[in-house]
């Protein structure tokens, strides 16, 4: 039920976008929900040096910051890949240039 209302709020938006011609803000909602469809992400925070593996609860990419929450990580050594330990749950966020993220489809 929730992802429900979370695209039909992302397609009011949609609509009234169009009309407004913002958009950035439709490729942002795209890309939002395109990132909702994919269970898990690995997140590699540069600033730190780890790699996150996740099951995604929230995402967002605005182009400058992104914003994230994963449930049941798995943390990693960036540079050697080396697993480390694991957490039941991780906010991240930060400049988006920090960090890469991948898909595991």
């Amino acid at each position: 039920m929730l992802k429900f209302n979370l695209i039909k709020s992302f397609v009011k938006m949609l609509y009234n976008d169009l009309f407004n011609a913002n958009f950035s803000v439709i490729l942002e909602v795209l890309y939002t929900l395109m990132i909702y469809s994919i269970k898990k992400l690995y997140i590699t925070d540069f600033t730190t040096g780890y790699t996150y593996y996740g099951e995604v609860l929230f995402f967002t990419n605005t182009g400058n910051v992104i914003k994230a929450t994963l449930q049941n990580v798995d943390i990693y050594e960036y540079s050697s890949s080396n697993y480390l330990h694991s957490i039941p749950e991780i906010k991240l966020s930060g400049i988006a240039n920090n960090f890469h993220i991948e898909e595991n489809l």
